[in-house]
C-alpha cells in the first residue's frame, strides 16, 4: 500500500509541476474554456428562469424598441469573464494543493508517521512544491507571486487540517 500512496502523490506533484511550467497562453487557454462553459450555463439560466414581464397598458414600448432589464450589458459581460477566469485559476491553484496536503498526510500514514508529524511533513512538502512550483514558472515567462503560494499553502492546510480533525476526533 506504501508504494501506491506514493506513485499517487508523485504522480500528482508532477502534474502541479506540469501544469506550472505551461507556457501563458496555454495555460489561460484552460481556464478560459472552463469560463466559456460557466458563462454559457450562466446565460441558459438567465434565460430558463427570466421573469416574464406583462404589459400593464396596451401602449407600451414593443419589447424589440426597449432594453430588457434582464440582460447584463456587454461590458459588464467581458468584466464578468475577466472575474470569472481570476477565480477559476485561483480555485484550481487552491484545490491542486488541498487535493496534495491529503495525498501527502494519507501517504504518511502509511509509513507509520505520528499523527502531528503527518500534518507537520505534509504542509512542509506542499509549502515546498508551492514555492518550487512558482519559481519554475519564472523560466516559462510567466509571472510568480507569493500571494499563489500562500493560497496553494492554504488548500494543502485546508486539506491536512481537515484530516488531522477527523482523524483525531473520528468524525
Amino acid at each position: 500500500m506504501k508504494k501506491v500512496w506514493l506513485i499517487l502523490t508523485i504522480g500528482w506533484m508532477c502534474f502541479i509541476f506540469y501544469q506550472g511550467t505551461q507556457v501563458g497562453e496555454a495555460s489561460m487557454d484552460k481556464s478560459n474554456r472552463v469560463v466559456t462553459q460557466m458563462m454559457r450555463m450562466m446565460d441558459w439560466w438567465e434565460e430558463a428562469f427570466k421573469k416574464k414581464e406583462e404589459p400593464i397598458m396596451e401602449n407600451v414600448i414593443e419589447r424589440s424598441e426597449a432594453t430588457p432589464s434582464s440582460h447584463v450589458p456587454i461590458h459588464s459581460k467581458v468584466q464578468l469573464q475577466k472575474n470569472l477566469s481570476y477565480f477559476v485559476r485561483k480555485a484550481a491553484h487552491f484545490i491542486e494543493y488541498l487535493i496534495l496536503g491529503v495525498l501527502l498526510f494519507l501517504m504518511f500514514r502509511t509509513f507509520n508517521v505520528s499523527l502531528w508529524n503527518r500534518g507537520i511533513y505534509s504542509l512542509f512538502v506542499v509549502l515546498l512544491c508551492a514555492v518550487l512550483d512558482e519559481y519554475f514558472q519564472s523560466f516559462v515567462f510567466r509571472t510568480s507571486s507569493v500571494n499563489d503560494v500562500m493560497l496553494d499553502f492554504c488548500g494543502g492546510l485546508l486539506g491536512v487540517g481537515v484530516l488531522l480533525g477527523v482523524t483525531r476526533y473520528n468524525l
